[in-house]
């Protein structure tokens, strides 16, 4: 069951009744975020300062946030859930770092009486007791529409994902693609690229993709540093400006971009709501009062420069750029 973003409303107002305290000395509760990435900057630090949001709202909520160094670390974040899968944790959620990977980890966490929560990237594994994220394949779309109209329904474009395995990448870049070969036939779609974890990576595969393929018309990156890393290669070659570039997420330099006409379009998420949902939704869940729907998608929102500065598109940048 999904849920749209007019009952997500009704669905928080529930939430936050079932989590206020009902007696002086509540029950501690034991809730861990294991994220993609530790990092204190950007997407993550704003999913990271959602989460401390909620719990910070309860005083019998002990949270802890711990993820890998690095985005691409399955294996770390496999051994940070095993270090977790132990007795007096209640609720565990994580963001998957890759979608196959955690089915037995995750399962063995739940066996043990560990609720297990599943935020911003799917996962191969379906007994988790919630899924929140972004809707990435409707996301992939509204990317698509944008980077239709710009290129006026015709050209040549490139997908650039970040690694192999990295759920939200992969829906992302099928909505994408699914919309174009709907609704825009005469544009083509000639490469499909995975860049790698890292602003860094992503500008040296960036650069050799267009020494390769000056010709494209076009390009969408389905993350914050895919979308930096474009940005750079697309400045170092002398063409930023000259492609159609639609980019996923905002920072600082991305939004730089766009004030540039760099860039035609920046989807943007919610992960602060996403961190805040999160750790609402785990409290609900030990408190086991309330139904709370299985699936809870937030829509992005497509920032140009027409409505980069109306007061609810800035209120969700700034969570970001702080």
């Amino acid at each position: 069951m999904k849920i749209s973003t007019k009952a997500l409303s009704t669905l928080m107002a529930t939430i936050l009744m079932i989590c206020h305290p009902i007696s002086a000395h509540p029950k501690e509760i034991n809730i861990v975020f294991i994220p993609k990435s530790s990092s204190n900057t950007g997407y993550w630090r704003a999913v990271r300062d959602g989460a401390q949001a909620a719990a910070a709202t309860q005083a019998n909520i002990n949270f802890t946030w711990r993820g890998p160094a690095y985005i691409n670390d399955t294996e770390a974040q496999i051994k940070m859930l095993q270090v977790y899968t132990r007795a007096g944790v209640d609720v565990i959620l994580i963001a998957p770092v890759h979608r196959g990977l955690l089915a037995e980890p995750m399962t063995k966490a739940m066996r043990l009486g560990i609720k297990v929560i599943v935020v911003d990237s799917p996962v191969e594994w379906s007994n988790y007791l919630q899924y929140i994220s972004t809707n990435n394949y409707a996301a992939g779309c509204l990317a698509a529409k944008r980077m239709s109209v710009s290129l006026g329904g015709r050209g040549s474009v490139v997908v650039v994902r970040t690694i192999e395995g990295s759920g939200s990448s992969e829906e992302r870049s099928r909505g994408f693609i699914e919309y174009i070969q709907k609704y825009s036939p005469n544009i083509q779609i000639v490469a499909k690229i995975y860049a790698g974890p890292t602003h860094g990576t992503a500008f040296r595969r960036a650069l050799a993709l267009w020494k390769e393929q000056p010709q494209i018309d076009g390009v969408f990156t389905t993350n914050g540093p895919s979308s930096e890393g474009m940005l750079l290669a697309l400045r170092q070659a002398g063409i930023a400006g000259k492609k159609k570039f639609v980019a996923f997420d905002v920072t600082s330099l991305l939004l730089k971009g766009l004030e540039l006409n760099e860039i035609e379009g920046l989807v943007l998420q919610d992960p602060w709501k996403i961190g805040y949902i999160g750790v609402r939704t785990a409290m609900a869940s030990v408190a086991n009062t309330v139904h709370i729907p299985k699936i809870i998608t937030l829509n992005a929102h497509m920032v140009t420069l027409e409505n980069y500065k109306n007061p609810e598109i800035d209120a969700q940048i700034s969570h970001q750029l702080k």
